[in-house]
């Protein structure tokens, strides 16, 4: 199993366990709540404060405990997580230009369709017009027989 420490470089002056004993008390919860998530009695919580390193598997129960990406906020700016981020970041900004394109081509793609379909409303309201005289044509010339 992995530790934070093997995925990522820390900087020494950085304690994990401290950090994450803030952001739990910034959020109000409380060490039976973290011993509920973390399968772990109350007692063991209070010993992960002072660790500086932790198992990959528990950081992430912590991330969905305090609902929030504790990988990009911790580590986001140390190497090599900061330039894997950075490749998935531009990535991800290619995508959503790409979305946003063809979400804009759908846009024209409707608009066009709309105006398109008015036409034919149009067009056909004007043939039952047409349609109708002449069946009244019709019906007048076989009712003057």
């Amino acid at each position: 199993m992995l530790k934070l420490w093997d995925f990522c470089f820390m900087d020494e002056n950085k304690d994990l366990g401290r950090y994450l004993q803030k952001k739990l008390r910034d959020k109000g919860i409380e060490d039976k709540a973290v011993a509920d998530a973390l399968n772990i009695s109350s007692r063991s919580v209070r010993n992960i404060y002072p660790l500086k390193d932790i198992y990959t598997d528990r950081f992430a129960k912590f991330c969905v405990l305090l609902n929030e990406d504790l990988f990009l906020q911790y580590y986001g700016q140390s190497e090599p997580l900061k330039s894997i981020l950075n490749r998935e970041k531009v990535a991800l900004e290619q995508e959503v230009a790409r979305l946003r394109e063809l979400d804009e081509e759908k846009e024209r793609l409707i608009s066009f369709l709309k105006e398109e379909l008015e036409e034919k409303k149009s067009s056909i309201k004007n043939l039952q017009s047409e349609l109708l005289s002449k069946v009244d044509e019709i019906l007048n010339l076989l009712k003057s027989k």
